[in-house]
């Protein structure tokens, strides 16, 4: 399924995506197959970097860098904990950290118009997305453990939600 979706990935968007598989050393002589699918979508004046590692960590990663004179504040985006939604399912999804209320307000807007924030509430979809600027250079990344159902659902919300925080990050002025 995995392989299909990059697939996809690949014909959507006119690149090419690489599997590469590799075995590494276990205990008492046994070995660990390791496979890494990845694919690099170019996407206006970036490049969105996507690997899903199966075998050792089960991690997917997302990344851009984006180079904008317009100072981006950092910011972090999480999930509760799937036992922490138990006990407070009443409270907000996603915890933020980021100093511009405008900027929070958008990426919220943006996981919610994604599907990122529905698959978060339907899988144990936890992810990590952190933004920092240093030197005109914003970089943005996404990572989650891989271990949850529908996993190639993930895919394409998450590569949504980084085309449209590049529109904003690159077009939009109102946050320098």
């Amino acid at each position: 399924m995995i392989e299909h979706e990059f697939k996809k990935l690949a014909s959507t968007y006119d690149c090419n995506f690489h599997i590469s598989e590799d075995k590494v050393s276990g205990e008492a002589g046994s070995y660990l197959k390791i496979t890494i699918y990845s694919i690099k979508i170019p996407y206006l004046k970036s490049i969105i970097n996507i690997s899903y590692e199966f075998g050792n960590h089960n991690m997917a990663k997302f990344e851009t860098t984006i180079t904008t004179k317009n100072p981006i504040p950092e910011i972090e985006l999480t999930t509760r904990s799937h036992f922490s939604r138990l006990l407070r399912s009443k409270e907000n999804l996603w915890m933020t950290q980021c100093k511009n209320k405008a900027i929070e307000k958008t990426l919220f807007n943006n996981l919610k118009t994604t599907g990122l924030t529905k698959l978060a509430q339907q899988e144990a979809f936890e992810p990590i997305i952190k933004g920092d600027y240093k030197n005109d250079i914003y970089n943005f990344s996404t990572s989650f453990y891989l271990g949850f159902n529908n996993k190639e659902e993930s895919m394409e919300p998450v590569v949504e939600f980084y085309k449209k925080n590049a529109r904003v990050f690159i077009y939009e002025l109102w946050f320098s």
